[in-house]
């Protein structure tokens, strides 16, 4: 389970979403 963080908070969040 890789997260990737973003300049943008709101990117990250749903990047965190997808992932999980």
């Amino acid at each position: 389970m890789k997260i990737r963080i973003y300049p943008d908070k709101e990117q990250s969040v749903q990047i965190e979403k997808t992932i999980g």
